[in-house]
Formats: structure tokens, C-alpha cells, sequence
């Protein structure tokens, strides 16, 4: 840090994040983070690049409403993706879509 540190891009892992976080508050380096994160937390020196969930969810309605699409299914690995797409899921169902919704097997064996 000597040279000088213009930011801190990442880490992607949970437990390392809020490290960073605290020390780039610290010593007043601009922390660019790319995780999704459920809890909102407004550091000092950290900006969140990954879209908001809402506005996530709005771009793949946006996706399924301009194809005409009736129906859709939606893959997802953990319960957060479940969190992530309410929007979608409730616009859906508001307007008559059916919306299949199937959790991948942990064994990563998707076939």
C-alpha cells in the first residue's frame, strides 16, 4: 500500500469481504465489490457493481414478456436465487404465466 492503491476490487468470498470491507474503511480506499448481498450495508468507501434484485428480476420479465413467452421454468441452485427472482415470480403470476420452479440437484449432476 505503500506505492499507493488506487481501489480493491472483490473478494467474491463472504468471509473475506466484510475484512476488506473494514480495512479499505479504514484507511479510506475505494472498495468496488461484484457479490450479491442480501443485507444492504452501506459502508463508507464501498460500491456495489452486481444489479439490484428487483432491477434483475425486471430485465428477465422484460426477457419472457417481449418472446411471448406462457410459460417458463426457472433452474436454481440455492434458496437466495428464490429471493432474488419475487419480482419475476409475481409479475408472472399476476398476469396468468405459469412458471415452473425446479432446484438443481447438489450433486452438479444437472442432466
Amino acid at each position: 500500500m505503500r506505492n499507493g492503491v488506487a481501489a480493491i476490487l472483490g473478494p467474491s468470498s463472504m468471509s473475506t469481504a466484510a475484512h476488506v470491507q473494514s480495512m479499505c474503511d479504514a484507511m479510506e480506499i475505494p472498495h468496488i465489490d461484484t457479490r450479491w448481498e442480501s443485507r444492504i450495508r452501506r459502508a463508507q468507501y464501498t460500491i456495489n457493481l452486481h444489479p439490484h434484485p428487483s432491477s434483475l428480476s425486471k430485465a428477465y420479465w422484460d426477457v419472457v414478456s417481449g418472446w411471448g413467452w406462457k410459460t417458463f421454468t426457472i433452474l436454481y441452485e440455492e434458496q437466495t436465487a428464490l429471493t432474488r427472482l419475487q419480482h419475476l415470480m409475481r409479475a408472472s403470476t399476476l398476469t396468468g404465466h405459469k412458471v415452473i420452479v425446479r432446484q438443481l440437484p447438489q450433486s452438479k449432476d444437472y442432466r
